[in-house]
């Protein structure tokens, strides 16, 4: 009965994370459908939303329901400027052109954020209590966690929304599925790429605030957000669905190896993912497989 309890504790946990993996996950499902980017900058993109932040709430004592709109918003735009800048000259170029810009503005961002900010850990003020309250058979929550939970499946379920039932959503779909097509029929695909950016910036941003309390906050926090790419390969690199799904079970995974085996096999268990799934199942769990016509 004790490790029943115990496996539904980590299962617990495993959830909080990965929705932040989910969220961060569906951010470069999105680049990638759209632009054709893998962006591994995302992690960057995230911290340096997350210290704007930290700067709103800490040193202006902003509250945190005008802290998360107002990082939304200058996410938005830093995203889209990010795009015209260093990304719309790589979109349609061979992979390895994207691939070292997003490494060449990982680099610039991670350095940018410690000489702005500062390279020392920082604790970021959670948005909800952080107090845990034992539920009955001895299970802990607190409601910090259940506001990442609520907060990561609002924003998913909007995104989904947009993305179907507005003609900013269905423009971005059809550059997606087409980007010359899409342009003949007069969508201005130039705009829509911005909007993939911007989009993946701002919900960035809302995960950089969610699971900043979950750690400390430092330049170094890039690398666990970058296990997001490990749920969105997972669960499909062009698969938005997959991507929340995969996020959801990277997480839980991640908690239950760390819990019951060594601490050891926790910090590669992911990278074993990652490896084990372009060898064996590069379209993903929830992807579709490419058929080549001869």
């Amino acid at each position: 009965m004790q490790l029943l309890i115990e496996i539904i504790q980590q299962i617990i946990f495993g959830t909080v994370m990965g929705c932040i993996y989910a969220l961060v996950a569906t951010c470069m499902v999105l680049i990638y459908k759209g632009t054709g980017i893998l962006n591994f900058a995302q992690g960057e993109m995230v911290v340096f939303s997350t210290f704007i932040s930290y700067t709103l709430r800490v040193a202006f004592q902003l509250p945190y329901w005008v802290v998360f709109p107002l990082s939304f918003v200058i996410s938005w735009f830093f995203g889209m400027l990010l795009e015209v800048l260093s990304f719309r000259r790589v979109i349609g170029k061979p992979h390895l052109n994207s691939l070292m810009a997003c490494v060449a503005v990982g680099m610039i961002l991670r350095n940018a954020t410690g000489q702005i900010w500062t390279f020392d850990d920082l604790r970021m003020p959670p948005p909800f209590s952080d107090q845990v309250f034992t539920l009955p058979l001895g299970l802990v929550i607190s409601p910090l966690f259940l506001g990442i939970i609520s907060i990561s499946f609002a924003i998913m379920i909007v995104f989904y929304l947009f993305l179907n039932r507005t003609r900013v959503g269905l423009s971005i779909r059809a550059t997606a599925q087409n980007p010359t097509a899409a342009m003949l029929m007069g969508v201005p695909v130039s705009y829509v790429y911005s909007m993939c950016w911007a989009i993946s910036a701002s919900i960035g941003s809302i995960a950089g605030i969610l699971i900043s309390p979950l750690l400390v906050l430092n330049v170094g926090m890039f690398i666990i957000i970058l296990k997001a790419i490990v749920a969105a390969v997972l669960g499909g690199i062009e698969s938005l669905p997959g991507a929340v799904l995969g996020g959801i079970l990277l997480g839980i995974l991640e908690n239950l190896i760390g819990t019951f085996l060594p601490s050891w096999i926790r910090q590669i268990f992911v990278w074993v993912i990652l490896l084990g799934v372009i060898i064996a199942i590069p379209q993903g769990l929830w992807g579709r497989k490419k058929q080549k016509r001869v």
